[in-house]
Order: C-alpha cells, then structure tokens, then sequence
C-alpha cells in the first residue's frame, strides 16, 4: 500500500464537527458583539430573501348547506351565471387588469428576492451588516438568478395552465345541461 491509501483509511467522517462549527459561527455572526443594528440589517436582507415565497394559510372550507336549500344555491349560482353572461365584457377586463398587477407585482418579488439572496448570504458568510454594498456587487448574480428562476416560474405556469384548460375543457364537454353550468364553475373555482 502507498502513503496516499494509508490517509484515507485512517479518515473518519463526522457529522458532528460541521454541525459544531456552524453552530459557533452562528453564535459569533449573532452574538459577539450583540449588536441591535447587524440583527436588524439581516433580519432585512432575509425578509427580503424570502420575499413572495411564503404561502397564504386559511380554511378553504365551503359548504352549501350553511343556512339556505340547495335550491337557493343553484339559484343564486344561475343569477350570478346570467350576470356574468351579460357582463361578460366587463369580466374580461377586470380579470385581465388584475392578471397585469399581479404578474407586475410576481416580478418585482422574484427580482428583490434573487437580488435579496446575495445579500443575505454575504452578511451571514462574511459576518457584516451591509444593504448597499452587496446589493451593487451582486447585481449580475442576483439578475441572473433573477431569468433562471423568471423562466422556471414561466415554464411550470405554463404546463399548470394547460392542465387547467384541459381539466376546464373536459368537464365543458361532459355538461349536458345549461342549468349545470354555475355549479361546474363553482366546483371549478
């Protein structure tokens, strides 16, 4: 056997060693010297980081029972279709201005977040509080990461898209009737 060998049997691995040394940066990065301002910059740059990827929580519980006849709900469900039929026009145009924000507002998040990644990583890794600095150095990274995750999001709308329009399709041809109509609407909502 050469020398080279020998070393590598004598190598253990430990997961516990690198456990140890990110707990001791983590406790010197936050506390020595505590220091009020560096937790506020960071707690920034990793709001920002995390910015537009936390989901919204809720009940999405619906029942039709709840104080009225199924009746009244197919009814109500009729008026709102005969309504929305009528308006149609208008419909249209609000579901596609409120299409226009929130794309807007999707892309802004995904910029600051990519931009806010950098950030926050290079507070963290070389122990400083610093906004400006990192987001002018990092501004091709970030960017980059920016038209990666642009493009991922884009990609992955798109086949959600088409598998809602095929689930909106199929269910379009299997009505026989007008009056189901605002009941698949509902189900689809």
């Amino acid at each position: 056997m050469n020398e080279d060998s020998s070393q590598l049997q004598t190598r253990t691995i430990s997961v516990i060693d690198p456990l140890s040394q990110a707990m001791v940066w983590s406790r010197d990065v936050l506390f020595r010297p505590f220091d009020l301002g560096k937790w506020i910059v960071l707690g920034f740059c990793a709001w920002l980081a995390g910015l537009g990827e936390r989901g919204g929580g809720g009940n999405g519980s619906f029942n039709i029972h709840d104080g009225g006849s199924r009746r009244d709900f197919e009814r109500g469900m009729h008026e709102a279709w005969e309504w929305l039929l009528a308006n149609l026009a208008l419909v249209l145009f609000v579901v596609a201005v409120a299409f226009v924000i929130i794309f807007t507002v999707w892309l802004l998040f995904l910029w600051l977040s990519s931009r806010g990644k950098f950030m926050f990583l290079d507070g963290v890794v070389h122990n400083r509080a610093a906004v400006v600095a990192p987001w002018r150095q990092f501004r091709a990274p970030g960017n980059a990461l920016f038209r990666f995750r642009f493009v991922v999001g884009l990609i992955g709308g798109v086949i959600v898209l088409a598998f809602l329009a095929s689930l909106v399709f199929l269910a379009w041809l299997s009505i026989d009737t007008d009056a189901e109509k605002p009941l698949l609407i509902l189900f689809l909502i």
